[in-house]
């Protein structure tokens, strides 16, 4: 989760910080048998969730603004994710907020 820290949640606080995102956030479990960490990010419309080569720019643009000074180190945590996760699924879940 420290490392998560140092790289997911610093992309996710640029996103916020642009508007591209209104929020993300990191569950977990301790179910063996399941998925036992869920990050999630909260659009505010499936229009927002759109790629573009502008916001990618913007965001590459801040985080070397930020963390430049550091990419050697934080490209080296990203690199070691593969190790020790599998991506199990991916999914586009909607929230119900009844009234």
């Amino acid at each position: 989760m420290v490392n998560l820290n140092r790289t997911w949640v610093k992309g996710m606080e640029i996103q916020k910080k642009l508007g591209y995102i209104e929020g993300y956030s990191v569950y977990t479990s301790d179910s063996a048998n399941s998925p036992n960490v869920w990050l999630t990010i909260t659009y505010e419309n499936m229009g927002a969730m759109q790629p573009s080569e502008k916001k990618y720019n913007a965001i590459n643009k801040e985080w070397m603004k930020l963390y430049g000074d550091d990419e050697d180190e934080i490209d080296g945590i990203s690199k070691g994710y593969e190790e020790i996760r599998t991506m199990v699924d991916s999914q586009i879940i909607n929230k119900v907020n009844f009234k």
